[in-house]
């Protein structure tokens, strides 16, 4: 099967899955991307041990977690802030622990086990602010909207760059990107965006189109950070449970810069009535 065809599958399926999760109820998204948020996090620290850096893999998961899951209480329960507080002395425990470990650079395992959550959790849990906004009442339109601005950024990117990239949008970390690719997906978001404000109102055009310009660029450094990530361990995916995409981290790579600057834009929007 050619990487193309097996891409292709692979990709479909994924989005049938995840659209479905999504869509359904509050807890199939909860226990989605829970699931996603383990497995990015996992490659991630597995990724490290390349480099014979030993992050707290198993804590470091569970505090993922709770971050996901504090934020979702935080935002589903009139905005009580108990659950965002218990996550402060949980962070700080990664410093304590790691005196009972054995190693050689305790603070680079410490280092890493930080950055995975701040690098990775952080913006999962971030997808809890557009799923219930400010009024705590769950709204799967909006999750709907960012992926599929997030989906097609990437796709026009992808294909419109493979086949007319000649110019080199960041070579020293990723040689394939090109300005054909950033540009491609730049003007199909914007007409994503305009198609998605006329079958959901929860945003106006102006606000869509501004969505689809920060998932561009944000989505963009989100997909070279990964690469930068990879490149400087000499790794080319982060996993392989995904045929012809490697691992889930790949998949999401251009989520974990533009979801946190999204929900700040959306946070922006609903309590400063901008645009």
């Amino acid at each position: 099967m050619s990487n193309l065809v097996q891409r292709s599958i692979t990709g479909i399926l994924f989005v049938v899955l995840l659209v479905g999760a999504t869509v359904w109820n509050q807890w199939s998204f909860v226990v989605m991307f829970m699931l996603i948020t383990s497995i990015s996090l996992w490659e991630f620290y597995k990724i490290t041990e390349q480099q014979k850096i030993f992050p707290q893999k198993i804590y470091g998961i569970l505090l993922g977690l709770a971050v996901f899951l504090s934020c979702n209480q935080y935002l589903s329960n009139g905005h009580n802030p108990t659950f965002l507080i218990a996550i402060v002395p949980l962070l700080f425990l990664i410093f304590i622990f790691e005196l009972y470990r054995k190693s050689d650079n305790p603070f680079s395992n410490i280092s890493f086990t930080i950055i995975g959550l701040l690098l990775i959790a952080v913006p999962f849990a971030a997808l809890n602010y557009l799923a219930f906004g400010r009024d705590g009442q769950y709204q799967s339109e909006m999750l709907i909207g960012y992926f599929l601005l997030l989906w097609t950024n990437d796709t026009a990117a992808y294909f419109i760059g493979s086949k007319f990239g000649e110019h080199r949008l960041f070579e020293r970390i990723s040689p394939k990107k090109s300005w054909e690719g950033f540009w491609s997906g730049f003007v199909f978001n914007l007409l994503i965006a305009y198609v998605i404000s006329q079958y959901i109102n929860t945003l106006n055009l102006y606000q869509w189109l501004t969505m689809a310009v920060i998932v561009t660029v944000a989505g963009t450094y989100g997909d070279l950070v990964e690469s930068s990530f990879k490149r400087s361990i000499n790794y080319k995916d982060s996993g392989n449970i995904l045929p012809g995409h490697g691992g889930i981290l790949d998949r999401f790579d251009s989520l974990l810069l533009s979801a946190p600057f999204v929900a700040v834009y959306l946070y922006v929007i609903n309590n400063y009535d901008l645009l």
